[in-house]
């Protein structure tokens, strides 16, 4: 497992070294910290911005869908949100050249929003072993992420 502190009022955080020829599949979970505002947690494999591909679905707590999608887009949505944070995300694949799939589960902290749920992949056949985590807007503070590989 690996571990990494999220700073105080960062809107990048780098996670190196985080995938592998031990694992094929991670389990990433981030939660903990807090948000300055609301913003969304874009996801991106080691230095690519494009190709990634997503649904999403969500209900807000006051029973109403929502949902959404991106094509060949820059990154991967992977959290949204006004409060604190909590994701759960699993990365099929991100070390060997061959595309990336993930399916991330997120529920919001507040009573106003939903729990969002994506699936998708990342159309590069290229071997990974980093990700950043970067908001749309706004800071986050504190919390930590921490990747667990999946045994071979």
């Amino acid at each position: 497992m690996l571990s990494q502190t999220i700073g105080t009022a960062v809107s990048t955080v780098t996670v190196s070294n985080a995938f592998s020829a031990t694992y094929d599949n991670y389990r990433i979970v981030i939660g903990g910290g807090t948000t300055s505002t609301a913003n969304q947690f874009l996801f991106t494999l080691g230095s690519s911005t494009t190709g990634y591909y997503r649904a999403t679905l969500g209900r807000t707590y006051a029973n109403a869908d929502n949902s959404g999608a991106g094509a060949n887009a820059a990154n991967f949505v992977v959290q949204t949100g006004s409060a604190g944070f909590a994701i759960a995300m699993d990365m099929v694949s991100p070390f060997l050249a061959v595309p990336t799939g993930f399916i991330v589960s997120s529920p919001q902290f507040s009573t106003t929003e939903s729990a969002y749920f994506a699936g998708g992949y990342h159309t590069a056949s290229t071997s990974y072993t980093a990700f950043t985590i970067t908001t749309n807007t706004g800071t986050i503070t504190g919390g930590t992420i921490r990747v667990y590989g999946y045994r071979n």
